[in-house]
């Protein structure tokens, strides 16, 4: 799963390509997963609501897959 490094104006940016190197800036209220936008190769932003995973960003299916929030360096839990 892919989820786009937030930019300087603190939003991510989905749907870049040399057509739109601008892309689409994130919904606040869809998940932050990258998903593909078949039958097209431009990937764009998951459609589902948020509410799971790390900080309830995440729709239910890609909460799975969602990186963990901030754990420590060594991998204990504290």
């Amino acid at each position: 799963m892919i989820v786009p490094k937030t930019q300087s104006d603190g939003y991510r940016y989905y749907g870049r390509w040399a057509g739109n190197p601008e892309g689409h800036r994130e919904d606040s209220t869809r998940c932050l997963a990258e998903v593909g936008n078949y039958p097209s190769w431009i990937r764009c932003q998951c459609s589902r609501k948020r509410g799971y995973g790390p900080n309830g960003d995440y729709c239910k299916q890609h909460a799975k897959n969602a990186a963990p929030a901030e754990r420590p360096a060594d991998g204990r839990g504290g």
